[in-house]
C-alpha cells in the first residue's frame, strides 16, 4: 500500500426495516369520564366529532348483587338487578366506526 495514494472509499449498502406498529387509539372526551349517558368526544380512529353511542352490559356488579339476593333468600327478586340499567355497565362507542372508546363500570 502506496501512503501518497488517497484511501480507497467503501460504499456501504443500507437496509430499512419496516414492521408494523401496533393502532394506538387515544380519546378526546370533554368530560374526561364516561357516565351513563352518551358524551361529547372526537374518534382518533375515524375522527368523528359528536356524541358517543351507549349500550348496556350486564356485569360483575349485577351478578354479585343477584347472587347476593338469592342466597339471602329472596330468590324471587334475584332476577331484578340483571334488568335494571343502573346495575350494569355502561360501553361507550363511535357511532360512525363501531369501535369502543370507553366504558363506565358500576363496581
Amino acid at each position: 500500500m502506496d501512503p501518497n495514494q488517497p484511501p480507497q472509499q467503501v460504499q456501504y449498502q443500507q437496509q430499512q426495516v419496516v414492521s408494523p406498529q401496533p393502532a394506538v387509539t387515544y380519546v378526546v372526551n370533554n368530560q374526561n369520564t364516561f357516565g351513563t349517558t352518551p358524551c361529547n368526544f372526537t374518534c382518533a380512529n375515524c375522527g368523528y366529532q359528536g356524541q358517543t353511542y351507549t349500550s348496556t352490559e350486564i356485569g360483575a356488579f349485577a351478578l354479585l348483587l343477584a347472587l347476593v339476593l338469592f342466597v339471602l333468600g329472596f330468590w324471587c327478586c334475584c332476577w331484578i338487578p340483571l334488568i335494571l340499567d343502573g346495575c350494569k355497565d355502561t360501553s361507550h362507542s363511535c357511532p360512525q366506526c363501531k369501535r369502543v372508546v370507553g366504558t363506565k363500570t358500576v363496581m
